[in-house]
């Protein structure tokens, strides 16, 4: 009872905050994209990139922009040898934050973190120490992502999203109470965030009310700020209730049908198996599975396939 108590609150508290426009969350995002800040990226702007790079192919500047925008559309895996013809070059120098997205999701996480930290210093920002949680957990690595939690709440004493993050690596965890304490004190220091949202809907699954869950994450994953993270959270709150063809639907729209991460082709995977279209889900997982390694969502994928069909995704 008291538990079901407690995250009615957190969803009322949700609902009279609304939800703050973040990246990481908590922070503003500059600029607009496909894929990680979940704005449409302009249709024309790869060909133009592309045309650039073509006519200039030892232009390091040429190479890099079309590198942070292939990763802004949603295509991290195309985005690498183009930031590789570039290293060693100033314009590598200014990029290595997006570089180090992108190698997170092709499922480099811990080589992200690695990058990361070294660039950081002593003294990282708190937008790189929470980029480096989010690469650790991307990597499955639950208790380095937690350890670099704390590392960010000791660098960052007041900040309030470093909350959101510590209760949203505490699920991962399985820990129900430490993340329910980790959220209050969020609540304490500041306005919501989409991570806390997010949080909060898990913990309302977990108590068993999908309705509430569904109900939290509707409008923020349909919402003009909307990231992936939100709509691979509701798809995955609708696949659990069979409505896997649902999920179909969110992720054709034009803003999420170009994507290529792993955050959204898993979430397919696991709605194509939702929907009963179970071949078609094993030969997605597979170009899942070899573009995306340990990505977190893409092992999540390859076991629900190997659960629904007894085969693996993953080449022997």
């Amino acid at each position: 009872m008291r538990r079901k108590l407690a995250v009615a609150l957190l969803l009322c508290m949700s609902l009279l905050s609304g939800v703050a426009t973040a990246a990481p969350d908590g922070q503003r995002r500059k600029g607009g994209g496909g894929g990680p800040a979940g704005l449409p990226f302009p249709r024309t702007q790869l060909p133009r990139d592309r045309r650039a790079v073509e006519a200039q192919p030892d232009d390091p500047l040429a190479s890099i922009q079309l590198a942070v925008d292939l990763v802004r559309a949603g295509r991290p895996a195309e985005a690498i040898p183009y930031f590789g013809f570039a290293e060693g070059t100033t314009a590598f120098e200014r990029a290595l934050p997006t570089y180090a997205d992108a190698l997170r999701e092709v499922g480099r996480g811990r080589e992200a973190a690695e990058l990361r930290r070294d660039r950081g210093g002593e003294e990282p920002s708190l937008k790189a120490a929470l980029a480096v949680v989010a690469d650790l957990q991307a990597a499955g690595d639950r208790l380095g992502a937690l350890d670099a939690v704390e590392e960010a709440e000791a660098a960052f004493p007041g900040a309030a999203v470093v909350f959101d993050y510590e209760a949203d690596v505490r699920l991962d965890l399985g820990e129900v109470a430490e993340a329910e304490a980790a959220l209050a004190l969020a609540w304490h220091r500041g306005a919501s965030t989409p991570r806390r949202v997010r949080v909060e809907a898990r913990l309302l699954a977990l108590a068993g009310d999908q309705v509430a869950a569904l109900a939290l994450m509707e409008p923020r994953a349909h919402g003009k700020t909307a990231k992936e993270d939100d709509v691979h959270l509701l798809g995955s709150l609708l696949n659990a209730t069979g409505e896997g063809q649902r999920t179909l639907g969110i992720l054709d729209l034009p803003r999420w049908r170009a994507s290529q991460t792993p955050t959204l082709q898993a979430i397919r995977v696991e709605a194509l198996l939702a929907a009963g279209r179970t071949e078609e889900a094993f030969a997605l997982c597979r170009t899942v599975a070899a573009t995306f390694g340990d990505h977190r969502h893409a092992v999540h994928a390859e076991g629900m396939v190997r659960a629904a069909t007894g085969r693996s995704c993953v080449d022997p």
